[in-house]
């Protein structure tokens, strides 16, 4: 992948040197020993995939070998390989090899349902329509087993595609038996979902009436004897829902132009329906914030009810942060600094940093007045996120930001001291993603890079994760090309 990524950093300047690149990487991929594909099949796509994207539209030699060698690898159906990929790479072959683009699409099954599986299976009714009828039910039996709205969702646009794109191509489109199975699994699905509702022993099936109710005609014309018993789930199912949609349809005025008063006016009056009521204070919430009455804003936040807060939490405690960071703002406006630190001190440690990141930014660096409290709140920051309780991947973008605003203030030596914790967290991450290398570009800058270029290196060359560090080093190699091609750029105006 790192060859790949070096050919598309030379092809702005030499592209027979970023050719060469792109064959080296090819290489990597074909030579790559079968046993150990087989074992490392998602770092095996992974890195393939990449490599496509790099040179499909440059080095079109290389990307034959390259697709020819998908068609033929062993190992697709490895629990571990990502099923979006596989669906992907099943369709760049569906035409010239049929077979093994339907092998592929069982593997992709197989590690998880994946959600562009429609894209093969209209492959799949235009060059095998044998295969493709296999396909579709293989995904039936998928959603019987593990039935879900986002699997019936793309069983509906697999088979009534006429549903969403207009003119769509006859020859793939699904025979009448297809479409029959099809609504024979969605219609005894939200049938039996309807029953658990009359029985409240179900929270709601909303989302799954929402993907059958389009689909009325189909039942109408092709299983008419079930168009009833259909119609009357959905009705059911999606009745809760409407009663909502019809508290806040009737007040939306209110909800777009009404004062913050009104808004709890509203939320009083719902107080028996725990949803609609939580919307209108949330709303009022952020009315408030937008209006800069942020004490106000913490005062409704405080009273919301634990069941209130639960409806969405993750709201509710971006809220509490901004309008934290709000209130901090205006007090050292007012010039009570004290103040302002002792309210985001209230914030809880899990979120803690966030506020004081919100806080920060919110002056620039070359203000004299505020440079004192801001360098003294980024330590603190810095401290508080890595003892914060929040998942990594939650609190990543707030520990690269604070990196970042190091970097601004040129504490160079702080910043690359939080990067190397930034990735030492990340190894210890129970799931850890990969790391990309557009979240490095933005955060080290040229003059910090070059102020702390060993430092950063050795913090990168700390990351466990193979494909990560080589993410995080092309993106170093990108800011020293830029560099370099800022420096061609002055000595060609130069000379």
């Amino acid at each position: 992948m790192l060859y790949a990524q070096l050919g598309d950093v030379w092809w702005k300047f030499e592209k027979d040197r970023s050719n060469a690149w792109f064959e080296k990487a090819v290489d990597s991929v074909v030579y790559y020993p079968a046993d150990d594909v087989k074992t490392n099949i998602e770092s095996f796509y992974l890195a393939t995939s990449q490599i496509l994207k790099y040179i499909s539209t440059r080095d079109q030699k290389q990307t034959d070998r390259l697709i020819k060698l998908i068609s033929e690898a062993d190992g697709i159906s490895d629990k571990n390989s990502n099923s979006e990929i596989l669906i992907e790479f099943a369709c760049l072959i569906a035409k010239s090899n049929p077979t093994r683009a339907y092998q592929i699409g069982v593997g992709a099954f197989k590690t998880k349902q994946p959600d562009n599986f429609h894209k093969l299976y209209w492959q799949l009714r235009r060059y095998s329509p044998g295969l493709a009828d296999r396909f579709i039910e293989l995904a039936l039996a998928s959603a019987a087993n593990s039935p879900n709205a986002g699997i019936f969702a793309g069983i509906k646009t697999a088979v009534f595609p006429e549903l969403s794109i207009p003119n769509f191509p006859p020859e793939a489109s699904s025979p009448a038996a297809i479409k029959t199975g099809a609504l024979n699994l969605l219609g005894d699905h939200i049938v039996k979902l309807y029953a658990k509702l009359m029985a409240n022993s179900t929270s709601g099936c909303e989302a799954e009436a929402s993907v059958i109710s389009s689909l009325r005609e189909q039942y109408s014309s092709l299983l008419p004897q079930k168009e009833p018993m259909v119609t009357q789930a959905v009705s059911a199912c999606l009745a809760k829902q409407n009663e909502a949609n019809r508290n806040l349809s009737s007040n939306s005025e209110t909800i777009k132009k009404g004062t913050i008063e009104e808004l709890l006016k509203l939320a009083d009056e719902a107080k028996d329906d725990l949803q609609v009521r939580s919307f209108y204070l949330f709303r009022a919430v952020s009315l408030a914030s937008d209006q800069e009455k942020y004490k106000l804003a913490i005062e409704i936040l405080g009273n919301m009810t634990k069941e209130e807060q639960q409806t969405d939490p993750e709201f509710w405690e971006d809220l509490q942060v901004t309008v934290t960071a709000g209130l901090a703002y205006q007090q050292f406006k007012e010039n009570d600094p004290t103040a302002a630190t002792r309210t985001l001190g209230s914030l809880p440690t899990k979120n803690r940093a966030f506020g004081e990141i919100g806080f920060i930014r919110k002056f620039s660096p070359e203000n004299i007045d505020s440079q004192d409290i801001c360098i003294a709140l980024l330590r603190e920051a810095a401290k508080d996120i890595a003892r914060s309780e929040n998942t990594f991947e939650q609190k990543s973008g707030y520990w690269f930001q604070i990196v970042k605003l190091f970097a601004n203030y040129k504490m160079y030596d702080h910043a690359s001291e939080t990067l190397k914790d930034v990735f030492l967290a990340f190894n210890k991450s129970e799931t850890p993603s990969m790391l990309a290398a557009e979240r490095l570009t933005p955060i080290v800058s040229p003059a910090f890079f070059e102020a702390q270029e060993s430092s950063i290196l050795n913090a990168v060359n700390l990351i466990d994760q193979n494909r990560s560090r080589v993410n995080v080093s092309f993106a170093l190699l990108n800011i020293v090309m830029k560099r370099y091609e800022t420096l061609r750029a002055e000595e060609s105006r130069s000379s």
